[in-house]
């Protein structure tokens, strides 16, 4: 167990945490691949439940959906 705050990067990553919640950890890595410009990648990291269970790592999307798949108000079809 390590004691992290915003601001620190987490052990074994390049991820410097963004937010601490009750139950999880939000945390933002730039991702670099040959050839490509850097990415920015969320993620959450969730609390282990036990003790010898990994916990749970999510990762984010930082671009939404489609404005098509949206649905607008006054309609009630969502294409």
């Amino acid at each position: 167990m390590q004691v992290l705050k915003v601001g620190d990067t987490v052990p074994g990553s390049q991820a410097i945490v963004m937010q601490v919640l009750h139950d999880k950890l939000v945390v933002e890595e730039t991702i670099e691949k040959a050839g490509e410009p850097p990415v920015k990648q969320m993620a959450w990291l969730f609390k282990s439940g036990k003790a010898g269970v990994k916990s749970r790592v999510q990762h984010l999307d930082e671009i939404g959906p489609d404005k098509e798949l949206l649905q607008h108000p006054g309609s009630s079809v969502i294409k």
